[in-house]
């Protein structure tokens, strides 16, 4: 699978963008079932994926989600001439982060529900280094700000050669997270995501403290109930909490952004914990 647009920033190769797309299929199941024909078992290794089903998992879920529709709606060529546009927007105010990396950027419709009501319009996954997935939901009219700061999000997690989706600690998370959200207002836009004003610095403190203990767990039920709200902790706790304790973390250090989206997270949770907690 051949990249369709590569994105060149002051002469330099930022990003390889690729559309999944199939413009004559509207049914989501066969719209899944073409775009795993079109890759190969490298594409599945480099993005990730430990084989075609694991990817074919991920990618219906993507792609289909939860939803009341039955319809994917194919982008357009203005659409995709807009979301090229606003890629180079983004890489052009984050030049400086980079290194020799070519980030791989993978985009596609998606019809699920949470993504259109509670996301914005737009969902984003960092799979591997240097490897992003994106899903846009063209019924809710404000995707194209929301796809900015979910590009930046995901960019911060791409960047790093600690980030692993499948193997994060709790507190692993929280950092990133918190990284990806205070780099977004550094070099894109001050507004906070809605991940982050779900819930306040005083009630992320009392969380945190909380969980303080259970930092270090890769228990993938604890997490999903921090982050995703599936148990005791509200909706995106996790995010708010990341955010809080970074911001508290750079207020005093004079941050060097291309080094600090590549430190290892668990130097800094220990740094965070032991030295300057959050407040």
């Amino acid at each position: 699978m051949k990249p369709e647009n590569k994105i060149i920033i002051n002469g330099k190769c930022l990003a390889e963008v690729i559309f999944f797309e199939t413009p004559k299929i509207t049914n989501p199941e066969e719209f899944v079932k073409s775009g795993l024909r079109r890759f190969d078992r490298n594409f599945f290794v480099t993005t990730g994926f430990n084989s075609k089903e694991d990817f074919a998992d991920f990618f219906t879920k993507f792609v289909i989600g939860k939803n009341e529709t039955s319809k994917i709606f194919p982008f357009e060529k203005k659409i995709k001439l807009d979301i090229i546009t606003s890629i180079k927007k983004v890489l052009k105010k984050c030049f400086y982060v980079f290194d020799k990396e070519i980030i791989k950027i993978l985009i596609s419709p998606t019809i699920d529900e949470f993504t259109l009501k509670r996301m914005g319009g737009v969902n984003g996954y960092c799979t591997s280094r240097l490897t992003i997935f994106i899903g846009i939901n063209l019924l809710n009219n404000n995707w194209k700000n929301n796809f900015e700061k979910t590009l930046v999000h995901e960019l911060a997690h791409a960047l790093s050669p600690f980030y692993d989706m499948e193997n994060m600690s709790i507190g692993e998370g929280i950092v990133f997270d918190g990284i990806a959200e205070n780099f977004k207002e550094k070099f894109v836009d001050k507004e906070k995501s809605p991940w982050v004003e779900s819930v306040s610095k005083e009630d992320s403190i009392k969380i945190f403290n909380d969980i303080k203990s259970k930092l270090g767990s890769r228990d993938v039920n604890l997490y999903s109930q921090i982050f995703f709200g599936t148990g005791k902790y509200p909706l995106w706790a996790g995010y708010s909490i990341g955010y809080y304790l970074i911001k508290n973390y750079i207020k005093s250090k004079n941050i060097d952004w291309k080094e600090f989206l590549r430190k290892d997270p668990k130097e800094i949770l220990k740094e965070i914990v032991f030295i300057s907690p959050l407040k």
